[in-house]
């Protein structure tokens, strides 16, 4: 897949001793003649206007051999990317990624800062997301892989504090990263109160290991109305507990669209593809700005 601005673009690789593909990423400066309209839209660059986009890079095309997913390699070869773009100067990075690998990014340091979109290339859940390449601060508070790295590198925050203003919603977007297991399960018991089903199943009989597991794990989302978060015949990454909002799950039959019903508070869907390792089955929409447990 070629786009104009891949001659501007740098491209990382890693390989095994073998010589096999294990890993590959792109890195585009925002200082380019014309940045595609799509990210203006995705990233909603207009609330940045009148800022040193010389300082801005995108980070995209992160695409991982499955051994990759929790390997020490995997740390090594973001860590050499991250010092790439610290030696350009660079200061602020945006991605976007399913929600699936937002656990991921918040670990390197990411940060949620806009709503949420359905890509219009296949509809598919993205979540934007910024770093702050000298915020050593909170790569500390999130524990950052990237932070043994940054440690070596001269620190520069200059500018930061003019694009944070621009951001005041930084940190209201919850991670779970950096809520206590007691507060966590706090939020979840409160969602189990609204619902009128009983405490779902996957959390009966769980040791506190077990539970702790799924705190390291988990991911909050806020979501808005109208957010489709599951596309039917997508492969399965994750499943949700809905901690706020109202949710429909709806089929496409053909020529025909089926309601198969509403999801509440305490309800968890998705469940049966994660396991199964199956297709989605059907669409989920929001129907109302909600919030969502990922894992």
């Amino acid at each position: 897949v070629y786009e104009p601005h891949d001659d501007l673009s740098d491209h990382y690789m890693l390989v095994d001793q073998e010589g096999a593909l294990k890993a590959v990423c792109t890195d585009t400066p925002l200082n380019i003649p014309r940045i595609p309209e799509r990210w203006e839209q995705m990233f909603g660059f207009k609330t940045f206007a009148g800022l040193d986009f010389d300082a801005f890079y995108f980070t995209g095309r992160l695409i991982l051999h499955p051994d990759m997913r929790r390997s020490l390699a995997l740390g090594k070869f973001l860590s050499y990317v991250y010092q790439c773009a610290h030696e350009k100067g660079f200061k602020c990075n945006f991605i976007y990624c399913p929600p699936a690998l937002v656990g991921m990014y918040e670990q390197l340091g990411h940060r949620r800062y806009t709503e949420n979109f359905n890509s219009p290339e296949a509809g598919i859940y993205r979540i934007p997301m910024l770093l702050f390449l000298h915020d050593y601060d909170h790569m500390r508070r999130v524990r950052s892989p990237l932070l043994r790295t940054a440690r070596k590198l001269p620190q520069d925050e200059t500018g930061d504090d003019l694009v944070k203003k621009r951001l005041p919603n930084l940190d209201a977007l919850a991670n779970a990263r950096l809520m206590s297991e007691k507060d966590l399960f706090a939020r979840i018991s409160e969602a189990m109160l609204k619902s009128s089903s009983e405490k779902p199943a996957i959390f009966r009989g769980m040791t506190d290991e077990e539970l702790a597991q799924v705190s390291q794990r988990s991911v909050i989302l806020d979501v808005k109305g109208g957010d489709r978060i599951i596309r039917q015949g997508n492969r399965a990454e994750d499943m949700y507990l809905i901690l706020d909002g109202l949710f429909e799950v709806v089929l496409n039959a053909g020529d025909h669209v089926v309601g198969l019903g509403f999801i509440e508070p305490g309800s968890i869907f998705g469940e049966l593809s994660y396991f199964q390792k199956t297709p989605r089955t059907a669409d989920v929409f929001a129907l109302t700005d909600g919030q969502l447990l990922m894992f």
